[in-house]
């Protein structure tokens, strides 16, 4: 197997594991709220929102473009949280880093390569300065928190490796609801197994392995 191929395989795995680990000493549910207390979320030990409440006369305290910031205060503040207790929990048990097999990587590596070639839908390899690019892009739009357009004309979530890391409002449309119809909005969409949510980390590493692969061939 071609070194680089290994590596990439080798990091996607030990990723995995650690958010395994995370979630196995997490709480069964977490719960966050934003500052001024207009809204509550809930999240289960994988990371993912499994409720939302929202104060129903919310327009009385805030504009309708500041409650997508309340939201995601308050779903930061639980994904804090679940973090911290699990951490602490790895720490009080002692357990070590999680390690990935030559077998495991073996095995993953030889999934990755059959996925390619068989699968309709998998991301194909691309040219490696293109792909550098979208990388250093997608961390630059993460670390400034550069706000993102709803896609959708209601709400939309963002996850990363199976944990909700974003709620997308469109103000317009919330502007002229009570509480209980966005949150119910929000949970309708958390648990809408149709709704495909892109993860871009998963993306890209996918088209890296899709590149390694066919320059280990």
């Amino acid at each position: 197997m071609d070194n680089s191929l290994r590596e990439a395989v080798k990091a996607t795995l030990e990723i995995s594991a650690y958010f395994e680990m995370i979630r196995d000493n997490s709480p069964e549910q977490v719960f966050g709220t934003s500052a001024d207390e207009l809204v509550e979320v809930t999240i289960d030990r994988n990371g993912k929102l499994i409720d939302c409440q929202i104060a129903e006369d919310w327009n009385q305290s805030v504009e309708p473009e500041q409650l997508q910031a309340n939201l995601n205060e308050a779903l930061s503040n639980a994904q804090n949280f679940r973090m911290e207790h699990a951490g602490e929990e790895i720490e009080k048990q002692g357990l070590p880093d999680p390690e990935v097999s030559e077998e495991d990587i073996t095995r993953m590596a030889e999934l990755q390569q059959s996925e390619i070639q068989n699968s309709s839908s998998f991301y194909l390899p691309r040219d490696p300065d293109v792909l550098g690019e979208d990388i250093v892009a997608l961390l630059d739009q993460r670390l400034a928190q550069q706000p993102t357009r709803p896609k959708v004309a209601t709400v939309q979530l963002e996850g990363t490796y199976g944990l909700t890391s974003e709620i997308l409002l469109n103000s317009e449309w919330a502007g002229r609801r009570g509480g209980s119809i966005i949150a119910g909005a929000i949970v309708l969409a958390a648990n809408n197994p149709h709704q495909d949510i892109e993860d871009p980390a998963k993306k890209l590493m996918a088209e890296s392995l899709g590149l390694l692969s066919k320059w280990s061939k």
